[in-house]
C-alpha cells in the first residue's frame, strides 16, 4: 500500500506536460494504427536501411562502427550491414550515423529535423528484446508522434537548440514502449532524456562537420540510455518542462496537444516528407527546376541564375557565405547554390557533386558565383504546405528561361509510392547488394508477418 501511495504521489508531482507524454506513451498500442499507417512505417523502414547501407563506406560511418566494435564484448544488437554485434548504445550511435550521413531519409521541414533518426535506437533495442515487427512498428510510430509534436509545440530551433533533441525524446519513448515500462518509468526516462541532453544548434551553422550526422547517432544513443536507466527505476526530476530552471525557461511555455488515438486518425509518421534526392529537403524543388532548365540552356550560356524561395529555405541553406563555396560534403549537401550549380552542369542530381574532386572544381565554383538567392514573401506564405521556388536563367545574349516548382516528390501531399521507395532502395544499395539480395530484402520488409521478429530483417541486410 505504501509503495502504491508513493507511486501516486510521484505521478501527481509531475508537471502537466511530462504527465501527458508519459500517459499517452504508456497506453499506446498497435490497435491504434490503421493499415495505411503500418504501410507508411514499412516504407520508412525500407528507406532508412537504404540510406544506412548507402552511407556504409563513408568516413564518419566507418569511424562510428570502429567505435562500436570496441564495445563488441557486449553483443546486444547488430550493426547494420555487418554480422557484428555491439552494445545497445553504441549500435544506436553507429547505425544512427549511417542512417543520417547522406541526408536521404525523411524529414519535417521548417526546423523539425528527421523522424528517421529514431529508428536506430529502436531497432537496436527491438533486436535485443526479440521484438516482433508489430511491436517495432508500434514503437516507431509512437516515437514519431512524440518527435513531431515536440517540434510543432516547442520549435526548439528558435531557441538555439538542435533538432536532434526531438529524436532523443522520441527514441526514448519508443524504447520505453519496447521495454514495456510503466507510466512512472517512462516519465523518468523522458526527464533524463531532456535534462541530460540539450544539444546546441551550432551543429548546423556555418561550415558543417561530421557531427551533423554524429548528432543524430548521439540522439539515438542518448534515448536508449535514458530508457534503459529508467527501466532500473532510476528516478529523475518530476518537472523537466515546467519546473524552476526547466525547459520552458529556455524555450518559453508551450502547450502539449491532444494526440491521435484512433485508427482513423492521421499519425505524424505519415506526415513526414520523404526525399527523392540525397541532400537537404529545401533543395529538392530547386533540383527539379534546374533539371528542367538544363534542357533549355547550355551551362556555358549562363550569365546569371536567380532563385526566389521561401524564407526558411534561404535561412537554412543559402544565407551563409560558406554555402557558395563548400569545402566538405556536410556543407555541400546543405548548400542550395552548390547543388543547383551541380545539377545545371550535369543535368541530373547525383552524389558526384559532393565528391572531393568536384568540391575543388573551378567551373562549379564559378557557376555558383553566378547564382543569387532571394526571399519571396509570396513563396514564404506558401511554406510549409508547399516548397516553392522560381528559378530564372539569364544568358549572355540576354535571353531568359524561367521555371517554377512548388512541391517535390516525397512531400506528404505528393508521397513516394511503394515502387518509388523500392527504386530508391535499389539505387542506393546497388554497390553492396546483388539484385537478388535487394529483392529478397524488399520482399521481406513488405510481406513479413507482423508477428515475426525484427531480427529476421536485420540479419538479411548484411552486406555479403
Amino acid at each position: 500500500m505504501c509503495e502504491r501511495l508513493m507511486q501516486v504521489r510521484k505521478l501527481e508531482a509531475m508537471d502537466q506536460t511530462l504527465r501527458q507524454i508519459a500517459h499517452y506513451a504508456a497506453h499506446f498500442s498497435f490497435s491504434n494504427l490503421s493499415s495505411d499507417a503500418v504501410r507508411d512505417c514499412r516504407k520508412r523502414l525500407v528507406d532508412v536501411i537504404a540510406c544506412a547501407v548507402a552511407g556504409y563506406d563513408k568516413k564518419p560511418c566507418t569511424i562510428a562502427r570502429h567505435m562500436a566494435m570496441q564495445h563488441a564484448a557486449l553483443p546486444q544488437a547488430q550493426l547494420i550491414g555487418t554480422p557484428h554485434f555491439s552494445s545497445l548504445e553504441m549500435v544506436a550511435f553507429a547505425n544512427g550515423v549511417m542512417i543520417r550521413y547522406l541526408d536521404g531519409a525523411d524529414t519535417y521541414p521548417g526546423g523539425g529535423g528527421h523522424g528517421s533518426d529514431c529508428w536506430a535506437g529502436i531497432l537496436a533495442v527491438a533486436q535485443f528484446k526479440n521484438s516482433t515487427l508489430q511491436e517495432t512498428i508500434t514503437a516507431v510510430t509512437l516515437a514519431y508522434e512524440i518527435f513531431y509534436h515536440l517540434f510543432q509545440s516547442g520549435n526548439f530551433r528558435e531557441h538555439g537548440l538542435d533538432n536532434v533533441l526531438y529524436a532523443t525524446v522520441g527514441t526514448t519513448v519508443g524504447v520505453c514502449h519496447l521495454l514495456k515500462l510503466n507510466e512512472q518509468q517512462t516519465a523518468n526516462a523522458v526527464s533524463i532524456a531532456l535534462t541530460g541532453h540539450l544539444p546546441m544548434g551550432v551543429a548546423r551553422t556555418g561550415t558543417l562537420s561530421m557531427w551533423k550526422s554524429g548528432a543524430s547517432g548521439n540522439a539515438a544513443r542518448n534515448g536508449v540510455f535514458a530508457a534503459m536507466l529508467a527501466q532500473l527505476d532510476f528516478d529523475a526530476p518530476a518537472q523537466p518542462f515546467e519546473g524552476v530552471r526547466g525547459l520552458f525557461e529556455i524555450t518559453k511555455k508551450f502547450t502539449w496537444p491532444l494526440l491521435p488515438s484512433q485508427p482513423t486518425d492521421t499519425y505524424a509518421l505519415s506526415l513526414s516528407h520523404m526525399k527523392s534526392y540525397l541532400c537537404d529537403y529545401h533543395s529538392q524543388t530547386p533540383i527539379l527546376a534546374a533539371m528542367q532548365l538544363h534542357q533549355q540552356c547550355r551551362v556555358d550560356e549562363i550569365s546569371h541564375v536567380h532563385i526566389q524561395t521561401y524564407w526558411f529555405a534561404w535561412n537554412e541553406v543559402a544565407s551563409e557565405k560558406e554555402k557558395w563555396h563548400p569545402s566538405n560534403r556536410e556543407t555541400a549537401d546543405h548548400s542550395m547554390p552548390w547543388i543547383v550549380a551541380g545539377v545545371l552542369t550535369d543535368g541530373v542530381f547525383s552524389e558526384q557533386i559532393f565528391e572531393s574532386h568536384r568540391l575543388v572544381d573551378a567551373d562549379l565554383h564559378a557557376l555558383a558565383e553566378k547564382i543569387s538567392i532571394d526571399v519571396s514573401d509570396g513563396l514564404t506564405q506558401q511554406f510549409p504546405d508547399r516548397m516553392p521556388c522560381i528559378m530564372t536563367i539569364t544568358t549572355h545574349q540576354g535571353k531568359k528561361f524561367e521555371v517554377q516548382v512548388d512541391m517535390p516528390h516525397g512531400h506528404f501531399l505528393h508521397p513516394l509510392q511503394v515502387c518509388d521507395v523500392d527504386n530508391k532502395f535499389k539505387s542506393l544499395t546497388h554497390h553492396h547488394y546483388k539484385p537478388e539480395q535487394a529483392d529478397r530484402i524488399l520482399s521481406l520488409i513488405w510481406h513479413m508477418n507482423l508477428n515475426q521478429p525484427i531480427d529476421q530483417i536485420l540479419k538479411e541486410v548484411v552486406i555479403l
